[in-house]
């Protein structure tokens, strides 16, 4: 039996503490400064992406920007390991049809600095306009058995615009969840199998991790699963009860007991879920048509 790996979030009590009590910490700079316009996920070469409708050459409608500004410890140095992290961001680019409106630069946000997850957040106004979303990444050592950690993030309190707040207070805590900034802290020790170009669908090596698989994961965090308002408000005896997801399903999608994942034994169309808990090595595991179900009742277009 292959290595499993298990992947993580923040709670919702967590995510609410980034966002509220914890606006209240003093701002710290973080990071090496590495301002300047985030890395966008744009279009590759040629090669297909095997993910539902989402063509290898489609456009990339919703974009996910990369900030690397707190990977201090030079986890992504390596040009091949950003290039499969932007891999995963056109792979979800690519599906995603929503568009969110832009956040202007200047505007105050909150986000965790993923080379240390379990501090409180930083405060720091963006240094560029936000086009629908942009993480923060970065690398620190995870309990054993985790190979990801993620959480959206906003800092409304110090939005001094009225109109901005109203709008993204809204987003953020609304039914329909419009992230505009998140972070993922990816675990330093993991020996993950990193793929340049995902969108060729190459095999991934036996008894490795697959780096793709888990940053697909910890994006769907980033974008709402488990960690939104809009997530929390569909459950019901320990399961999502959204109507896309029960109308996909046939009922009420059963959650692990954390509420943060769908078990490994819940499948669709023959596949394991994206969201659930874990799975085995030497696999590529991409968004199947119940996880989309589930984004579909946060509100996104597919």
């Amino acid at each position: 039996m292959g290595k499993k790996r298990i992947f993580s979030f923040l709670p919702i009590a967590a995510l609410i503490g980034a966002c509220s009590s914890a606006d209240s910490d003093p701002p710290s700079p973080g990071g090496d400064g590495g301002g300047g316009p985030p890395v966008e996920a744009g279009p590759s070469g040629d090669g297909g992406v095997p993910a539902l409708d989402a063509g290898p050459t489609d456009p990339v409608s919703f974009k996910i920007q990369i900030d690397y500004r707190y990977d201090t410890a030079g986890f992504f140095s390596d040009p091949v390991r950003r290039q499969a992290l932007e891999g995963a961001c056109r792979i979800w680019g690519r599906l995603v049809k929503s568009t969110f409106a832009n956040v202007p630069a200047g505007t105050f946000i909150r986000v965790r600095d993923p080379q240390k997850p379990n501090e409180p957040a930083l405060s720091l106004d963006i240094d560029y306009e936000i086009d629908d979303l942009v993480i923060f990444v970065g690398s620190a050592e995870l309990p054993a058995g985790q190979t990801g950690i993620a959480s959206p993030t906003a800092g409304l309190s110090g939005v001094t615009d009225d109109t901005l707040r109203a709008s993204l207070q809204a987003r953020f805590d609304g039914p329909v969840f419009q992230p505009w900034t998140g972070w993922v802290a990816f675990d330093a020790t993991t020996p993950f199998h990193f793929d340049p170009v995902p969108e060729l669908g190459d095999a991934v090596p036996a008894g490795t991790v697959d780096f793709v698989s888990v940053a697909l994961h910890e994006i769907g965090h980033v974008l709402g699963f488990a960690t939104s308002d809009a997530f929390k408000g569909q459950i019901a005896n320990g399961a999502f009860t959204g109507p896309k997801t029960q109308s996909r399903h046939g009922g009420p999608l059963a959650l692990t007991p954390d509420l943060g994942h769908v078990p490994n034994e819940t499948m669709s169309g023959g596949r394991r879920l994206l969201m659930d808990q874990s799975d085995a090595a030497g696999t590529r595991y991409l968004p199947t048509p119940l996880d989309l179900a589930v984004f579909e009742d946060l509100g996104f277009v597919f």
